[in-house]
């Protein structure tokens, strides 16, 4: 007996050793390779992942390469990670058929080098005689009309952007925080009121801050055009047009109407250009990313764990003077993205759970869950067979308090679950009912198929849709807190029994 004790006893140990040398196997949470993905979705070359644009295409891609090195099975449209979506109906630019003509000139002008259609110019080709009209601005408050004593029927506009005097602290028209004089949309409303054709706008040789660079074309700006077509142009372009119509040079006419605020307005005798903007009015389309980690077999169900991935993109701020600015949205949500690829890298090290695990990172979330909505109407795994949505949306500035969560059912079952994922992971939480709404579970919950949602988030914030949602400011250990119970809680869901639901309630 008693060997046959210590015989036990060595199975005991050998089975211990095992387990314990396949925990240390499994993959577990890396603060660094969880901020590496932050970093990338959250540099300033992504532009901000706005719907529609290349920066959110690039998301959309490592996403789907990160899924697919972790072992995720194609989730998407034809064997891809991607499923298609269209979204808002916008103008798009055809850069392949866009051309820049002046009468008489006899080289090329580049699209995005020496002019570019703005995102809200009004579609249409540009042809007439060209004038110049110094700022495009008509205000009665200063005494200031760049249209006095000119006609501009008919005539393709060459004006300067912002105001005069727009580096000049003690200016009482222009200076240094614009007008709405200096906004594109101003000035279009007055050049269409005054009969202009179109705008071309050039940035005022004044600029110290002035790199080259055109206007990005930007599809979450291009929704509303403005009141004609608007074309930005090159410097190079506004003094070829100038010298031709025997103008001074454009340093010398924006000195002279900031000197003496009188407008410089004047035609460019045998100046005119013909211009294919090729822009057109078509729904842009994005696109969710969708990677499915199978289950043991045993089972249809599915469990999704999602979080999206778009972002604002590129915006005009209160203090920017009209330049674009950059929002990275680090915490909106590029924290919960890293979250869901870091909970499916450390699932892939378990094994085969009862139920598949869909991971979807949704796209154009911000321009209202159409990306969520639409996988809702055109599931990969049928709604009926879905049991649980778990929704990761700013995870990224926990800073030790507790977690917010909206979860619904809210009975027995349900949290005793989440009981054991907090206790497994170490993080405290409280039911929140201000964050039951505006996200993707969103979907789900209204989907009429008894799904169980939960939604976490670390709360709202000074740098909530702001320039400065910067991955410096994350709370890397807050955030792996919130992975930890939000893969602790996924597990169960794809492991118990009978997954609770809202029915039950």
């Amino acid at each position: 007996m008693r060997i046959a004790g210590l015989a036990v006893a060595a199975v005991l140990l050998a089975v211990v050793a095992a387990q314990a040398e396949s925990a240390e196997a499994r993959p577990s949470f890396d603060p660094d390779a969880y901020m590496a993905h932050v970093r990338f979705l959250a540099n300033d070359e992504l532009g901000g992942r706005g719907t529609g644009s290349a920066g959110n295409d690039r998301a959309a891609e490592y996403i789907a390469e990160q899924l697919r090195l972790v072992g995720c099975q194609p989730g998407g449209d034809d064997g891809t990670f991607f499923q298609y979506f269209p979204t808002y109906e916008t103008n798009q630019l055809d850069r392949e058929a866009a051309s820049f003509e002046i009468e008489g000139v006899e080289r090329e002008w580049p699209v995005g080098t020496d002019w570019t259609p703005l995102p809200f110019t009004q579609p249409g080709p540009i042809e007439g005689p060209v004038a110049f009209a110094g700022y495009g601005i008509q205000t009665r408050d200063f005494g200031y009309n760049d249209y006095d004593d000119f006609d501009a029927d008919g005539k393709v506009l060459l004006i300067l952007r912002y105001e005069p005097q727009a580096r000049d602290r003690r200016a009482e028209f222009g200076g240094e925080k614009p007008s709405t004089h200096a906004y594109f949309a101003t000035k279009a409303r007055r050049a269409a009121r005054n009969g202009a054709a179109a705008l071309l706008i050039v940035d005022p040789p004044s600029c110290p801050d002035d790199d080259g660079e055109l206007y990005p074309f930007s599809a979450t700006l291009a929704a509303k055009p403005y009141d004609l077509p608007m074309v930005q142009v090159s410097r190079e372009v506004a003094e070829t047009l100038l010298k031709r119509g025997g103008q001074p040079p454009l340093a010398e006419l924006e000195q002279r109407i900031t000197r003496t605020l009188k407008p410089a307005s004047a035609d460019l005798p045998g100046v005119s250009v013909r211009i294919d903007q090729a822009v057109r009015t078509g729904p842009v389309m994005a696109r969710n990313v969708i990677g499915i980690m199978p289950g043991d077999g045993s089972t249809e169900e599915a469990i999704v764990v999602g979080g999206h991935y778009d972002h604002l993109g590129q915006l005009v701020t209160r203090d920017s003077q009209g330049s674009l600015v950059v929002h990275n949205g680090a915490d909106d949500n590029a924290s919960g993205t890293a979250g869901v690829l870091e909970i499916a890298r450390v699932m892939s090290g378990g094994p085969p759970l009862h139920r598949k695990v869909v991971f979807i990172a949704f796209g154009a979330e911000e321009i209202g869950l159409l990306g969520s909505n639409y996988y809702a109407s055109h599931p990969k795994v049928p709604l009926h067979y879905t049991r649980a949505m778990l929704n990761l949306d700013m995870i990224g500035h926990l800073y030790g308090r507790r977690l917010a969560l909206s979860y619904e059912p809210n009975n027995k079952d349900m949290r005793e679950l989440l009981r054991d994922a907090s206790s497994a992971s170490g993080i405290h939480y409280r039911r929140s009912l201000m964050f039951a709404g505006g996200s993707d579970h969103v979907s789900f919950a209204h989907s009429g198929c008894d799904i169980a949602t939960v939604f976490a988030c670390s709360g709202l914030h000074m740098q909530y849709h702001q320039p400065s949602d910067d991955w410096e400011l994350i709370d890397v250990d807050g955030a792996i807190g919130i992975m930890k119970m939000m893969h602790a809680l996924a597990v169960e869901l794809a492991t118990v029994e009978e997954v609770p639901r809202p029915e039950d309630e």
